[in-house]
């Protein structure tokens, strides 16, 4: 009989300041088993190097000879937390004892985060420093807080599994405990203010060729940043699905997004969009397409009296529908 203790994954994450995607259902998802977690394992899912924009669905679905879901989080090359399962995943297999995991019940003591990552990869940025973040909360969610329960606590596949698995690599596991026993919670670049965001409405968008605003909370954009700002820092994940109407996305087509400056004002005055930003393209695959954009910037200048707030754009295909059935960002300034 399944369980499903772990529904407060993506609160704990987004509260630390992460950038986090629920997968459709991960609330009542899980294996049949005993499942009560007290430590946390480590791995990477040796998909191609690189940014595998549908690595969630193996992780979710599982693969031939192994049913899924095979972690309860992942952690894409954009450092975005995807949340998978509230109960027991695939993750561990044979192994141990180590720590505080008993032989052989890795999948049953132990939390499971893939990484979009493989073999001699080396690690974005966005991964570590979002990485340990993540699991920095996790663990003080599960009470893992001091070195001694962290060395006992924290693992990888490898440790557990030594001899049968070599993930996640390269990692120095002494060296990731000890930097997570040393950790202090905030910004980069000496920032502390964490404000983050989440919107599972569904939007729908047609391809026109005019960049339609994302609704990321109740006022349409990232309204802390309501003035001048020394500098920000703003992540934003969003899935996008087909619409389900003749003329729905299909695989191939590509979507953009991009964060964007604006300067709103009260009457009639019209908005002013600020010179474009970087785009980013999401290649459309099958299922749920997963895009990431961030910005590091400063807000500052005279808006002449308006309200300047950054916004997250998306274009669609032209001539295509589609759903945005999530999003969700983060500000950091």
């Amino acid at each position: 009989m399944a369980t499903y203790p772990l529904t407060w994954l993506a609160d704990v994450l987004r509260e630390a300041g992460c950038t986090v995607i629920e997968e459709d259902g991960w609330k009542t998802r899980g294996r049949d088993g005993a499942f009560a977690p007290k430590a946390i394992m480590l791995h990477h899912d040796a998909s191609p190097k690189g940014e595998t924009s549908n690595g969630v669905d193996v992780i979710r679905d599982g693969r031939p000879g192994l049913a899924g879901p095979l972690s309860q989080l992942w952690l894409s090359y954009d450092g975005v937390w995807h949340v998978v399962a509230a109960g027991r995943a695939n993750h561990a297999g044979e192994g141990g004892p180590w720590g505080v995991i008993s032989t052989d019940d890795g999948n049953g003591d132990a939390i499971g985060i893939e990484t979009d990552h493989t073999t001699d990869e080396k690690w974005t940025d966005p991964q570590r420093s979002e990485g340990l973040r993540g699991v920095h909360a996790l663990a003080q969610k599960l009470g893992i807080t001091t070195r001694e329960e962290i060395d006992r606590a924290i693992t990888a596949h490898k440790e557990y599994a030594a001899g049968r698995k070599i993930d996640p690599d390269p990692m120095d596991m002494n060296a990731a405990r000890a930097k997570l026993a040393g950790y202090e919670p905030g910004g980069l670049f000496g920032m502390s203010t964490v404000k983050v965001f989440s919107n599972a409405a569904t939007q729908k968008f047609t391809g026109n060729g005019t960049w339609k605003t994302l609704t990321i909370d109740t006022d349409g954009a990232l309204s802390l940043l309501t003035g001048p700002k020394d500098a920000y820092v703003v992540t934003a994940g969003v899935r996008i699905e087909p619409s389900g109407e003749d003329d729905s996305i299909k695989v191939g087509d590509v979507a953009q997004l991009r964060l964007q400056s604006v300067i709103d004002y009260e009457g009639d005055k019209d908005t002013v969009i600020d010179s474009a930003y970087p785009v980013v393209e999401v290649p459309i695959t099958a299922g749920a397409s997963c895009g990431n954009v961030a910005w590091t910037n400063s807000i500052g200048g005279d808006t002449g009296g308006g309200r300047r707030r950054l916004r997250l754009f998306i274009l669609a295909p032209e001539g295509k529908t589609l759903k945005v059935t999530h999003v969700s960002a983060r500000a950091l300034y």
